[in-house]
Parts: structure tokens; C-alpha cells; sequence
């Protein structure tokens, strides 16, 4: 059979739906297959797929294909769409006939002449423009295209790989196998069956020693694809294997290529590699590769060859383009050969570079070669590389050659026309290697020059820096900069010293540091002078440090106008000790500093004291603190004052901690204006109880004040007793003086509590137009807890001028009772209508209820009660009410918020 065919088809008339599958298969001279999918759905939507399999002797290839197409969105209304978008599109912005439309045609046409505008001043840009906005278009019918084919040519030669086999010719006899095989002789009588035993030879089998295999020869591959759609388009080509040409090459290319209606989407790449070989001659390589865009145009070249009749040698060259219509231009190329004999080996290379990009451009040039005779031994290489652009020059050569075991590089480079120039030159000799430097500098008129030298050897180190800068030719100015350093056995040593006159203006640094076996040691001096900006400052330091101890010490001397500083610090330290101790003294005619700090630590002791004194003006802050610790105790004290004139606040505070013991004490005076004030406060913590005791005091010409709070935690009980008392006088639209009195008591046990809580209150108002106001308030709360008996009693007593209001109010509950009692009584004459004798009211109340009764007589009249005190309430308020009125209290209050406003407003606070 040499065709056959198979096909498959599936019909839906309800969906319409046809689905139709085909394989086809064809023998003739080689072997085809055909694999064709047909589907085909309602609004003429249609998707066809293809694959061919191609097999013959000589090839073999591979076609896919695929076909999509649809008209499902001729149903989608677009043109709804679009009229939505349109309509957005013309809505007026805010108040102004402006459309959204108008708005973003204007915002493309300004930033297009904004463009336009600065585009010769960045040739970046010049070709650059914002395109209008598109009109969007749908066609009739969707389509997606794909094509695809690969084929694969057979070599006419073939390769004939051997693979070793394990145990590769041994027999069976070497793995001792018997030569035959005998059955048993089988017996079974009750059957009378009797099988007698039989004797089967086996053959010898052996095992090859390999298998080969045959594959053919490298010939040729290809790849193709072809995409298409409404949007966009794409194909590929690739190629690779060998020529059959009378020379034995191999190739390969490929190449890509894209269009779009967007043009920043359309680009093509393409490349392609060659190989060529004449055996006994040459072996040539070459690839070439090529971009092209709308932004760029790219290009890569590259060649090498390699022969091998007399000598090996390497010839190659290469060269990279790019070029873009923003003004930008690259362009690199080098060559080169390397080549090998039986006496030297020889190369020399050289690259070439280019780019300009708008107003700037620069070339670069890099030459090298190499001469190496391995059997001398003797080598020598060049290097030279020049850079030149509008803006910048520099050149630099490289001389390196080996002879006799001996190594010289030499260096010399120039930049900016001989602005900057450095020669460098590195020499190894038997075993010293030594370095030299020199650099010479031009900037706006100064002249720098650095000298360093370097040798070393095994027993030998040495370093040498010198820098040098003159400025302005014929004035004294002058910068010098030295630095040495000794490695040897003895150790290491280093020095450096630097000076600078500049202007009236001079400046040095000297110190040194050497490292031996007996410890380290260093030592500075640092000096500054200056006769513009009347200044003088210089420091001196020092330190050592070997097995058993470390000392730093640091001293500061400066004036600057009329300040003087003088500042030293040290520190020592040893394996069980240290010592810090810093002393400052700065004078000026404003301000006057000092400060003496010192700290010792050592074993099981540290103690720390703090001295400052600062004075600006005639404002004078003096500090003092001292530290002392000792295992289980501390001690912490101090003081600091601050005072100018008469006035001055001081403070004392003291902390300490012995015995399981803390306690804490501070004390706070002042006098400011006039005014005296105090305030104490001490703390102490023994174990589980704590003692906090606090008093103060502030007398002034307007007010007077002194308390005084103590408190006591102790287990399972708790304290606190606390008395305030003021009393102020004030000259403001007439006298005002007031006195306020008031003491808390309470104390707490696990089961009782105790409150009392006094409060006495008195003002007296005698104004300028004859009114005087007289105000006393005398309140006092007492409350006892106890798990059988709760009682807590209030008496407020009031007074304005002659009318006096007092009120009792107690309550209490015992094993027996519980009740509540008030009364009361008011003198006032605000209910006489008759005359302006004061008359006397009182009134008083209870509830008590007798735990053994089950009556409560209060509740039968408790309704009638409550009604009699409201009509109470109301007289009074009524009463009050015509006092005001009588009295032309408010008028007065009136007068008195408008005197006060007249008296403020000129401040204009």
C-alpha cells in the first residue's frame, strides 16, 4: 500500500458548527505525511491547520501552516463606541466654551512648537514630533496568518563511531556456563508415567567487543516563517551547514524582518557567518551582522584568519558602525596579528574609534605591540593611546622591556595640552624593586609638582612623598608637603611634616610615629597663623603604648580677636586603672568658659568630678558634680547656680545608695524680681518601704505661697498628709485680695481607710465706684471605712458680705442603721420685702432606717417633701434674682468688663 487516507468530519447545523480532520499518508519515493485540521464556527469564523512530514534519503522537511480568520466583531456595534468617545470628546471644561477635544489638540500643537523651538539647541531632538491623535478603525475581517517550514539536507559521507561494549569478546565458557543441560529423570507410578532424563547441548555465545554506528555528515539546515495579520507582519529565515563547494566551508545566516503601520515597530535584522578551510593553508572566519530601525542603524564586521604553512599567525579585524538620526555616530575598528615560530612570538594590535553626538565629537587610537623571545629570555612591549576631542586631549605611552632578568616599565602621559604630565617608571633589579613618580599640574595659575620614590627590598622599606604648589608667580605663596617611612628590622618609622604660607596666612603640620619592639610612640604639632583674621591656634599631642600601660595627652592653645583658649586633655591607662583629666579655660571680653573634669577608675572604685563656670554678660552658671562608687554604696552630690545681678536660682541634689538604702535629696532657691521661692524634696527607699517628703515656698508682691506634702509606704500601710495655703493681693479697678487654705489627710490599711479633705476659701472685691464684695467658703469632707462601720460627714460654710449659707450633710452606716442627715441655715435678706433686716431660715433632714424594722415612714412622705423643696429652690432663685436687680450688680459688671478692655486695648497684646 502506498496511499492511505484517513478523515474525520463533524457537522452541528443547530450551532454551526463544521469541524472536518484529514490524514493523508504517501509512499512513493520517500515518505509524506499530511495532518489538515478544517473548523469553521458561526460568524464566519474559520481556523485551518497543516502540518507536511517529508522523509526522503536525501533530506527531510517540515511545513506548518495556520489560518485564523473571524467577522464575530462586525457585531460589536463600533460605531456606538465611537460615538460615546466622540461625545466625551466635545464635553465643554468647567464655564469655558473650551472642549476636551480643543484641549488636547492645543497641548500636542504647543508641545510640538515647544520642539521646534529648542530642537537646534539639542540636535537629540531635532527630529522628534508628537504625531496627532489617530482615528481608530476596525476592519471588516480579522485575520492571523502563520507559516513555517524547516528542512534538513543529509551529508553524502558518513561518520563511523565505534562505542566499547563491557565484556566485550568473552564467551559464555569464560562465565563458566555449562555446554549442556540435563532434565531430570521423572518417575510417577500410579500413573505408569516414567520420562527418562534428556541431555540438551547449548552453543557457545560470545559478546562483540563494540557496536558501531553510522551517522551522516554535517550538511544543511533551514528555517522559515512567515506571520501575517491586520496589525502586524514578521519573517524569518535561517540557514546553517556546509557548502558544497570544492573548498570545505560552513555558513550560517538569518535574517528578520518586521513591519507595523507603527514605524517604531517596523525594524530588520540580518546576519551571516562564514568558515572556510584549505588544509595545510589557512582557516578563515568571518561574520557580519546589520540593524535597521527607524532610531538606529547598526552595523558589526568581524574577520579572522589563521595560518599555518611556515609560521602560526593570526590575522583578525573587526568594525562596529551606528547611526541614528538623533545626531549620533559610533564608530570602532580594530586590527591585529599574532604570530608564532620556533625563535619569537610577535603581536601588535591596533584600534581605532570615533563618536559625535550633536555638537560634541572625539576620535581615540590605541597601538600595542609585543616581541617575546622565550629562549633568551627577553621581552618588550609597547602600548601608546591618544585621545582627541573638542574639550579634551590626552596621550600616554607605555614602554615595558625584560632583559638580562632585569624589568623596566616606563610611562609618560600628557593631558590637556601639557596642562597635566606624569611620567612614571618602575625598575626590578636582582631583588630591588624600586618606583619613581613625577606629576606636574597647571591649574589658574598654580604650579603643582609631586615627587614620590619607592624602593623595597627583602631587608628594606622605604617610602618618600614630596608635593610641592606655588601660587601666583613673584608673591610669596608657597605649599610643601613631605612624607617619609623606614621598614626595617628595627621596626617601623614615619614621618611627615607640611607647610603652607598663603596671604599673610600660615599654617604647619608636623608629626611622627614609630612602631618598635618596646611599644608604639607617636607625637604631632599642628600651628596656624594668620595676620587678616587676627587668629592663632596651635596643638601639640602625644601618645605611647606598650605591654603595661597606654598615655594620650592633647594640648590646645588659640587666640582669636580678643578670645584666648586654652584646652589640655590626658588620659593613662594601665592594666587596673584609668585616669582621664580635661581642663579648659576660654577668656573673652563677653564670655568667660572653664571646666576641670577628672575620672579615676580603679579596682572595685570610680569616682568622677565635674567642675564648670560659664559667664556671658553679667549672667554667671556655675556647675559642680561629684561621683564616687564603691561596691554595694554610690554617691552622687552636686550643685549648680545660675545668677546675674540680684537675681539667682540655685540647686543642690544629692543621691546616695548604702546598706540596701536609697536616698535622694534636692533643694531648688531663687530670687527673680523681687520674688523668693524655694523648693525641697527628699525621697527614701529602705527595703519594702518608701518616704517621700516635699515642701515649698513663693513669696512675691502679689502672691504668697507655702505646702509642704509627706507621704509613707510601708508594708500593708499608706500615708499621705498635704497642706497648701496662699494669698495674693492684686490693684486692678480697685483692691482684690484672696486667701486660699487647704490640708488633705488620708491614711490607708488593708482593712480601714481614713480621709479628711479641708478646704477654707476667702476673697475680698473692694472696687473703685464704692462696691466691696466680701466672699468666704469654708468646706470640709471626713470619711471612715471599715468593715463594719462607713461613715462620711461634709460641712460647707459660705459667706457673701452679710448673707451667709451653711449646710451639714452626714451619712453613715453601722451593724445597727443606716441613714442620711442634712441641714442647713441661710441669714440673708434677700426675702424681706419689707426692709433690709437679714432673717434667719433653716431647714434639716433624714432617713435613717433601722436594720430590726422592715418600716421605711420617709417613703409615705417622700413625694410631699420633694415637692416642698422645690418651691424652696425657686424662692430663692426668685429672691436672688430681684437682689441683682436691686443692687444693679449687672450694670456694675458691665462698667468693670468695659473698664478693663479700655485699660488693655492700647497695649494691643
Amino acid at each position: 500500500m502506498k496511499d492511505a487516507m484517513l478523515q474525520v468530519q463533524l457537522l452541528i447545523p443547530h450551532f454551526q458548527t463544521d469541524a472536518k480532520v484529514t490524514a493523508q499518508l504517501k509512499h512513493a519515493e520517500g515518505l509524506t505525511v499530511e495532518l489538515e485540521s478544517d473548523l469553521r464556527l458561526p460568524e464566519t469564523t474559520s481556523s485551518i491547520q497543516k502540518v507536511i512530514l517529508k522523509y526522503d534519503a536525501e533530506k527531510i522537511e517540515a511545513e506548518v501552516t495556520s489560518d485564523v480568520s473571524t467577522e464575530i466583531h462586525n457585531n460589536i456595534h463600533i460605531d456606538a463606541i465611537k460615538a460615546t468617545v466622540s461625545d466625551l470628546l466635545d464635553q465643554q471644561i468647567g464655564m469655558s466654551d473650551m472642549k476636551i477635544r480643543d484641549a488636547l489638540i492645543q497641548s500636542l500643537e504647543a508641545s510640538n512648537a515647544y520642539l521646534e523651538q529648542f530642537a537646534t539647541n539639542i540636535p537629540y531632538i531635532q527630529g522628534i514630533r508628537i504625531p496627532a491623535f489617530p482615528e481608530f478603525t476596525v476592519p471588516k475581517k480579522l485575520f492571523l496568518k502563520a507559516e513555517g517550514s524547516a528542512k534538513y539536507k543529509f551529508g553524502q559521507n558518513y561518520y563511523t563511531i565505534s562505542i566499547p561494549i563491557p565484556l566485550g569478546g568473552k564467551s559464555s565458557g569464560d562465565f563458566n556456563f555449562p555446554a549442556a543441560l540435563n532434565t531430570p529423570k521423572l518417575e510417577v507410578p500410579q500413573l505408569g508415567l516414567e520420562v527418562a532424563s534428556i541431555s540438551i547441548p547449548l552453543p557457545e555465545v560470545f559478546v562483540p567487543e563494540s557496536l558501531s554506528v553510522s551517522l551522516p555528515h554535517l550538511a544543511k539546515a533551514e528555517v522559515s516563517s512567515k506571520l501575517s495579520s491586520n496589525f502586524y507582519n514578521m519573517e524569518a529565515t535561517a540557514s546553517a551547514g556546509r557548502e558544497l563547494v570544492e573548498k570545505p566551508s560552513y555558513s550560517a545566516m538569518f535574517e528578520v524582518i518586521g513591519t507595523s503601520p507603527v514605524d517604531l515597530l517596523s525594524f530588520k535584522v540580518e546576519g551571516s557567518a562564514l568558515v572556510e578551510d584549505t588544509p595545510g593553508e589557512y582557516l578563515r572566519a568571518e561574520m557580519k551582522s546589520f540593524l535597521d530601525h527607524k532610531l538606529i542603524e547598526a552595523s558589526v564586521n568581524y574577520v579572522e584568519e589563521m595560518t599555518t604553512a611556515e609560521k602560526i599567525k593570526f590575522k583578525s579585524s573587526s568594525k562596529i558602525e551606528a547611526n541614528s538620526p538623533l545626531d549620533l555616530k559610533i564608530s570602532l575598528e580594530h586590527t591585529g596579528q599574532f604570530g608564532v615560530n620556533k625563535d619569537e612570538i610577535s603581536g601588535d594590535g591596533n584600534l581605532m574609534g570615533s563618536i559625535k553626538a550633536g555638537p560634541l565629537n572625539g576620535t581615540v587610537a590605541l597601538r600595542q605591540s609585543l616581541i617575546l623571545l622565550p629562549f633568551k629570555p627577553e621581552a618588550k612591549i609597547d602600548s601608546s593611546l591618544k585621545v582627541n576631542s573638542e574639550h579634551f586631549q590626552a596621550e600616554n605611552t607605555i614602554e615595558a622591556v625584560f632583559t638580562n632578568g632585569e624589568l623596566t616599565v616606563i610611562s609618560k602621559t600628557t593631558a590637556l595640552e601639557n596642562t597635566l604630565m606624569h611620567d612614571a617608571e618602575v625598575t626590578y633589579t636582582g631583588s630591588l624593586l624600586a618606583l619613581k613618580s613625577d606629576t606636574r599640574a597647571k591649574i589658574l595659575s598654580l604650579n603643582i609638582r609631586n615627587v614620590a620614590e619607592a624602593s623595597a627590598s627583602p631587608d628594606l622599606v622605604n617610602i618618600k612623598i614630596d608635593t610641592n604648589a606655588d601660587l601666583f608667580a613673584g608673591v610669596e605663596n608657597h605649599i610643601h608637603s613631605q612624607f617619609i617611612a623606614t621598614l626595617d628590622a628595627n621596626g617601623l618609622d614615619v614621618k611627615s611634616d607640611a607647610s603652607a604660607n598663603l596671604t599673610e596666612q600660615t599654617a604647619s603640620h608636623k608629626c611622627s610615629l614609630s612602631l618598635t619592639r618596646d611599644g608604639l610612640t607617636t607625637s604631632g604639632t599642628t600651628s596656624l597663623e594668620s595676620s587678616l583674621v587676627p587668629l592663632t591656634l596651635e596643638n601639640k599631642f602625644s601618645g605611647a603604648l606598650d605591654t603595661s600601660k597606654l598615655s594620650l595627652s592633647a594640648e590646645t592653645k588659640g587666640k582669636f580677636d580678643e578670645m584666648i583658649i586654652k584646652n589640655t586633655n590626658s588620659l593613662s591607662g594601665s592594666l587596673s586603672s584609668v585616669a582621664f583629666n580635661s581642663i579648659m579655660d576660654v577668656k573673652d571680653d563677653v564670655v568667660t568658659y572653664k571646666h576641670d573634669i577628672s575620672i579615676q577608675i580603679e579596682p572595685y572604685s570610680t569616682s568622677v568630678t565635674i567642675h564648670n563656670n560659664l559667664h556671658v554678660l553679667d549672667i554667671t552658671v556655675v556647675n559642680d558634680v561629684q561621683f564616687k562608687a564603691h561596691p554595694f554604696t554610690a554617691d552622687l552630690n552636686g550643685r549648680w547656680k545660675l545668677f546675674s545681678g540680684d537675681d539667682e536660682l540655685k540647686q543642690t541634689y544629692e543621691m546616695k545608695y548604702q546598706d540596701l538604702v536609697f536616698t535622694a535629696k534636692c533643694g531648688s532657691t531663687g530670687k527673680l524680681m523681687g520674688s523668693h521661692m524655694s523648693h525641697n524634696t527628699e525621697i527614701e527607699v529602705a527595703g519594702l518601704s518608701v518616704t517621700f517628703s516635699s515642701d515649698a515656698l513663693l513669696n512675691s508682691e502679689y502672691l504668697r505661697f507655702n505646702g509642704n506634702f509627706h507621704a509613707t509606704a510601708v508594708p500593708f500601710r499608706f500615708s499621705v498628709d498635704a497642706m497648701a495655703n496662699t494669698d495674693g493681693d492684686l490693684h486692678l479697678y480697685g483692691k482684690q485680695s484672696a486667701q486660699v487654705y487647704t490640708k488633705f489627710l488620708m491614711k490607708a490599711e488593708p482593712l480601714a481607710l481614713a480621709h479628711s479633705h479641708e478646704c477654707k476659701v476667702s476673697t475680698a472685691h473692694n472696687l473703685d465706684n464704692g462696691l466691696s464684695i466680701e466672699i468666704n467658703l469654708d468646706n470640709k469632707i471626713d470619711t471612715v471605712l471599715t468593715p463594719s462601720k462607713q461613715q462620711a460627714t461634709m460641712r460647707l460654710k459660705s459667706k457673701v458680705n452679710n448673707h451667709l449659707f451653711n449646710q451639714d450633710v452626714s451619712t453613715y452606716i453601722n451593724p445597727e442603721r443606716l441613714g442620711v442627715e442634712a441641714s442647713g441655715s441661710i441669714i440673708t435678706n434677700l426675702f424681706n420685702r419689707v426692709d433690709a433686716d437679714n432673717q434667719d431660715h433653716f431647714f434639716s433632714a433624714f432617713l435613717k432606717y433601722d436594720k430590726n424594722t422592715n418600716s421605711l415612714p420617709l417613703i409615705q412622705t417622700f413625694p410631699v417633701d420633694l415637692q416642698h423643696i422645690k418651691m424652696t429652690i425657686l424662692r430663692i432663685a426668685e429672691a436672688m434674682q430681684y437682689y441683682i436687680n436691686r443692687e444693679d450688680i449687672i450694670a456694675e459688671i458691665q462698667n468693670l468688663a468695659k473698664y478693663i478692655s479700655a485699660l488693655i486695648h492700647p497695649i494691643r497684646l
